[in-house]
């Protein structure tokens, strides 16, 4: 490989930069020199595929600021044929579109890490500070070689920075945020604007945003969904610019152990929640457990009622007791319970109690028998470490139904969960299905019901959410059997929100409600409970002005009967 040594940007590399023999070495160094005479840098080339580490040194992760690896990825089709597969000048600047960032890169999580763990000895020892990029090529064999430094790394939209920052919960802002901090802390500088400030009692609000980021991507199969509840990088920063576009501050306070010390340090007005919480039956009511303990108005349901509609198998009780048709269910904690008797037909489905996403509701959750039933239990406990839940399996159509309010919730026009596949007796709403967009099921919002049917579901849409307390958004999904009966499946207080996607999205453009318009609803619970607590503030503070100097005490009278 033949590329000028003082270069940036892929400057000088081409296709014809790679010499096959030593002939075409002598002619290629020589034609370089001629168009970079302050020198040429000759090396191996390596077979394999870019990757690239950027740094933020005020990032706190486990490689001292090191962002995790990227991939670029290079499109044949768009980028034309080219002999080999590198990252030139032509791909840089006439073919930007045929070339795309992977984040995180398809790596083994070894191999990240030892390309992580590498890199951060090149920035220390080379003394980067505040930002830098090493790109690195790791080869077929698989091992990992490093190309070279980039200490004024781009900051181009789209530039891998931004992407492997991301992953660390860090939106566009954060990152030049995170390098302004970083030279301020070098040079001593305090730091007076965002953290420190007070919150505004008028104009403009701090909104906190509490969230979860997904950087581990859900697998098909299921192998691997321990963040399939969390959020992308892509739907966090959609809700920012929505919260943005009502002319709010946004805070990110990522949900992690350090949330309550992030909350004290940067006080903020209100919180747009959507975070999951760790573990635990409970884990969803952490965050706003939290934000009570602090008197922190914020969007979504309380914790009680995330506890309770969390827990499948309470939420079925408290909605049972209210009338509203639930199936016949039973918890199994090791798979060797008897089988209620109350189940007098098949087939059954089991699902882990606790959690959402579809996590755990796959094909095999359909089960027609009691030998299935009892495998498929133990292997849901096993694998989640809580109760399966088995209930009667309702053959009919499938509905969700959105939410928003709190005293009086709207209820949003149904959306029916069509599944096309008419040779499945027995079809289901899958983890699989919510992975990516397939031909096995579509979306009809509004859903095709008769008026009385239409009815009917609102009715039952809006009595579940009242009786579990839901309070700004919810989504609930309902299964309609034969004789037309709904029967309430769930209640999902935190629904997913990634634009043009998530149900709950799908259903407000059903009813005309673009993206920032939902947004907004959500948020305007919390506004309204912020403005609630400012004026009983406001009104405690002027009755003690007010009241002036303690009234004295009666002087007592012989002739008073005694106090009981």
């Amino acid at each position: 490989m033949v590329k000028p040594n003082f270069e940036g940007s892929s400057k000088g590399i081409t296709q014809e930069s790679v010499a096959e023999n030593v002939e075409e070495l002598k002619q290629k160094v020589k034609a370089a020199l001629e168009a970079w005479p302050a020198g040429v840098l000759v090396e191996e080339f390596i077979v394999g595929r870019d990757l690239t580490v950027p740094f933020l040194q005020s990032v706190d992760n486990d490689f001292g600021g090191v962002l995790t690896p990227c991939e670029y990825v290079i499109d044949s089709k768009r980028a034309g044929d080219r002999k080999y597969r590198i990252y030139d000048y032509e791909l840089k600047t006439k073919l930007e579109g045929a070339v795309s960032v992977k984040a995180p890169a398809n790596v083994s999580q070894e191999m990240s890490d030892r390309v992580r763990t590498t890199a951060k000895a090149v920035f220390d020892v080379l003394d980067i500070r505040d930002l830098g990029r090493i790109d690195f090529r790791l080869s077929d064999a698989g091992v990992p070689y490093f190309l070279e430094i980039n200490a004024l790394p781009s900051l181009e939209p789209g530039a891998g920075i931004y992407s492997a920052a991301a992953l660390e919960g860090l939106h566009f802002d954060a990152v030049i945020g995170a390098v302004i901090d970083s030279a301020a802390k070098r040079h001593k500088i305090k730091e007076t604007t965002r953290s420190s400030r007070k919150p505004t009692r008028k104009g403009p609000l701090r909104v906190g945003f509490t969230f979860n980021v997904k950087r581990i991507k859900p697998t098909f199969d299921a192998a691997e969904d321990s963040e399939a509840e969390y959020d992308s990088p892509s739907t966090l920063q959609a809700i920012r610019e929505a919260i943005a576009s009502w002319g709010h501050e946004v805070v990110d306070l990522e949900a992690t152990p350090e949330l309550p010390a992030l909350l004290g340090s940067g006080p903020v007005d209100i919180v747009f929640n959507i975070a999951e919480g760790f573990r635990g039956r409970n884990r969803e009511a952490q965050v706003p457990a939290l934000l009570e303990l602090l008197d922190i108005p914020y969007t979504g349901s309380d914790p009680a009622t995330l506890s309770l509609a969390l827990d499948k198998a309470l939420a079925k009780k408290i909605v049972r007791q209210a009338g509203i048709h639930t199936p016949n269910f039973q918890l199994m904690t090791t798979g060797k319970e008897r089988l209620d008797k109350q189940f007098d037909r098949w087939p059954l489905m089991v699902k882990p109690v606790a959690e959402g996403s579809s996590k755990g509701v796959l094909k095999k959750s359909v089960c027609t028998s009691e030998a299935e039933v009892r495998e498929v239990v133990r292997e849901m406990v096993g694998k989640y470490q809580q109760p399966a839940l088995i209930e009667e399996f309702i053959g009919g159509r499938e509905f969700t139904v959105g939410l928003l309010g709190e005293r009086r919730p709207k209820v949003l026009a149904p959306m029916e969960i069509v599944f096309l596949d008419k040779t499945d007796k027995t079809p289901v709403y899958k983890f699989e299905d919510k992975l990516e967009e397939n031909d096995r099921i579509k979306y009809e919002v509004p859903a095709k019901l008769d008026p009385k049917q239409l009815e009917q579901l609102r009715a039952a849409a809006r009595g579940a959410f009242m009786v579990l307390g839901a309070r700004d958004v919810a989504r609930i999904d309902f299964r309609m059997d034969d004789k037309g009966r709904f029967y309430f499946l769930e209640c999902n207080p935190l629904p997913g929100l990634t634009p043009g996607w998530s149900d709950l999205v799908l259903i407000a453009q059903g009813e005309g409600m673009d993206y920032r318009t939902l947004i907004g609803e959500i948020l305007s619970g919390a506004i309204r409970r912020y403005k609630e607590r400012e004026a009983k503030k406001s009104s405690t503070a002027e009755r003690s002005l007010h009241a002036g100097s303690p009234t004295p005490p009666r002087p007592s009278t012989p002739d008073a009967p005694p106090v009981n």
